[in-house]
């Protein structure tokens, strides 16, 4: 399964709900919480080994640009 796949299973609106709820976007002016949901699936999905550093590099590439961008 792919990731727009399952971004598609949930609603744009209920991970904005979740942020609100959680407060999780209260200190970041950048990285929201959605943005950062999107990443780490992103990342488990499509890449063997994590770290911060491939974190960057995924969200500086334009596969996950273009993820971002469809929804």
């Amino acid at each position: 399964m792919e990731i727009s796949q399952l971004l598609s299973l949930l609603p744009e609106e209920r991970l904005t709900e979740l942020a609100l709820s959680t407060n999780v976007n209260r200190y970041s002016k950048k990285l929201q919480g959605e943005l950062v949901f999107k990443l780490l699936l992103h990342c488990i999905l499509c890449f063997k080994d994590n770290s911060l550093r491939t974190m960057e590099s995924a969200y500086e590439s334009i596969a996950f640009k273009l993820l971002n961008a469809d929804r």
